[in-house]
């Protein structure tokens, strides 16, 4: 591929501009076509151009429980700010139980809330979500906990949730519309007037309590039904998701103690891939992020994801800048301190690079630059996440901005090469397995020529047979060009030779020579219409008690035609 602007210019002789013809519009219009092509290679994506769309489009606030003076008690207990328990705002608010009495604790508050429409007018439907964060400091003092949207008592949405559900601690109550219960008779979801918060104490429970968080109208996964995503953009006839959430719950809220419209991962748990970003099969980018500390010395990880066995995460954790990385499913990490502490409130900014085989980690805070750096034995691409170190990770995502980098990706390179970096020896086994190391994952819509060359050692009474395996979406455009010794072959310096072409699933023998090693070549084109996986597969074609290898000398050749 030509640089950007490095094209042939139009020249006019004479200084007469050209004929309009069919040439010449044909070579304005590939003129045209590279700059989209170089305009599509450097896209960035920014976070901030659609944050506020997607907290008007697909969430509506409902309440924030930062005012306990703001509600009034029914029967029993008593109400206070919490300010030791809460994820979000400044604070909670507890409904504690005063004493060993079993019962009722509630606690209510007027309100006008429209909840058919969320602030931008779109419709809400009945399968959209309301979700409620509570915090429970002992599961086992109640039996249920109650949540009530209506006109009174009486008349309202409620839902029910069982103490069996919850956990002592943080709990995500995630309610679709239509899943609460009526009762009496609702004013309907375009009036909600009152809300009830209540739980049932078990006796001998005094001083336990339940703290409440926040609750949000939340629009429907347009994916995944039955679970909600705030990070949607409407298509001009449907929703889709722009970022998916892979392990929930995150939330799209904004924050009243910092005054910052956010992203917060709520259970962070310690995962790698928690909220997927739209970069996928990609081996080089440049993902920076704006985070603010919401739990000291901790931020969400960043991260690149090709499969459980091979990633690389970065992020804070205990005041240290770490790189995480795990390859072929051996795990390992770097890391360095920083030179001061990340603190509730600051800024912390937070850069993931990959250029070819070297990882980058950067993190910007108070002024001062710490840099890891890794060289990663991961080949294939991979996919973009939040994810987290450890389940306390509950910093604020702002911003973020994701590009490619330019001359280095796989789809701009379009060859690359995957080297076998060690031996691998079958014995006494005619089953096809997977080789260790040559596989590669292939990106969407493309054409592929695959080119595979084999130095392979082995009895010549066990002989070799090789295969293909292919996942995804992946499709065999020509058949498979096979050329190596043949199965009489008992020295791989004569002429006997194969040279026959079969299905990429078509198991091929070949003749083997334990004295020296027998070179094989294989050459096919595929395409793909989703990314998918073409990994080599081989064996003995008779099985023996003896070595067959395939030596580190092999590899295996992609080209990316389009």
């Amino acid at each position: 591929m030509a640089n950007f602007g490095d094209y042939t210019k139009t020249v006019y002789a004479n200084t007469i501009a050209p004929a309009i013809n069919q040439t010449h519009l044909n070579n304005s219009e590939d003129k045209l076509s590279l700059v989209d092509e170089e305009l599509r290679r450097s896209q960035t994506f920014r976070l901030s151009d659609y944050l506020n769309v997607m907290y008007q489009c697909n969430t509506k606030e409902i309440e924030a429980f930062q005012d306990s003076t703001d509600w009034t008690m029914d029967t029993g207990g008593t109400i206070s700010n919490d300010t030791t328990n809460y994820l979000m705002h400044n604070q909670s608010v507890k409904l504690l139980e005063p004493d060993n009495t079993a019962g009722y604790l509630c606690m209510y508050k007027a309100c006008s809330i429209d909840l058919t429409v969320f602030p931008n007018e779109n419709v809400s439907g009945a399968d959209d979500h309301v979700l409620l964060i509570v915090y429970i400091d002992d599961v086992a003092a109640l039996t249920n906990l109650y949540f009530k949207l209506g006109s009174d008592n009486t008349n309202c949405y409620y839902k029910i949730t069982a103490a069996a559900s919850l956990v002592t601690g943080w709990n995500f109550i995630s309610i679709a519309k239509s899943a609460f219960t009526s009762g009496g008779t609702p004013p309907g979801w375009d009036n909600i007037t009152y809300i009830r918060c209540e739980w049932y104490s078990n006796a001998s429970q005094q001083n336990k309590y339940v703290s409440f968080q926040y609750a949000q109208l939340i629009r429907e996964d347009s994916v995944y039904a039955g679970y909600y995503n705030p990070f949607q953009l409407y298509n001009g006839t449907a929703f889709e998701n722009l970022l998916s959430i892979i392990y929930d719950y995150y939330c799209l809220y904004y924050d009243q103690k910092y005054n910052k419209l956010c992203i917060q991962a709520l259970n962070p748990a310690g995962y790698v891939n928690m909220l997927h970003i739209p970069f996928c099969d990609r081996s080089n980018f440049i993902f920076k992020c704006k985070i603010t500390c919401n739990y000291i010395g901790e931020s969400q990880n960043l991260v690149w994801y090709v499969d459980s066995d091979n990633y690389i995460q970065i992020g804070l954790y205990g005041n240290d800048l770490y790189m995480y990385y795990n390859e072929a499913g051996v795990g390992g990490s770097s890391f360095v301190n920083l030179d001061s502490n990340f603190t509730l409130g600051e800024e912390l900014e937070l850069t993931f690079e990959k250029n070819g085989t070297t990882v980058r980690a950067i993190a910007k805070l108070h002024g001062l630059t710490k840099i890891v750096e890794y060289i990663t034995s991961i080949t294939d691409e991979g996919c973009l996440y939040f994810g987290s170190m450890d389940d306390e990770s509950y910093s604020l995502v702002e911003d973020f901005i994701l590009s490619h980098s330019q001359g280095f990706d796989f789809q701009e390179n379009k060859i690359r090469i995957i080297k076998k970096t060690v031996s691998e020896t079958v014995n006494n086994s005619a089953v096809l397995q997977n080789d260790d190391e040559l596989t590669a994952k292939l990106g969407e819509n493309g054409l592929y020529e695959v080119e595979l060359k084999l130095a392979v050692n082995g009895a010549s009474n066990a002989d070799f047979k090789a295969a293909w395996a292919i996942t995804g979406g992946i499709t065999q455009v020509t058949t498979r060009a096979c050329f190596g010794a043949a199965t009489s072959s008992t020295d791989n310096t004569d002429t006997n030779m194969r040279a026959t072409g079969h299905n990429l699933t078509t198991s091929v023998a070949y003749g083997t020579d334990v004295t020296t090693a027998n070179a094989i070549l294989e050459k096919f084109l595929v395409s793909t219409s989703s990314s998918g996986t073409i990994t080599f597969q081989w064996a003995q074609n008779t099985a023996q008690a003896s070595n067959t290898i395939v030596s580190e000398n092999s590899y295996m050749k992609i080209t990316k035609i389009n």
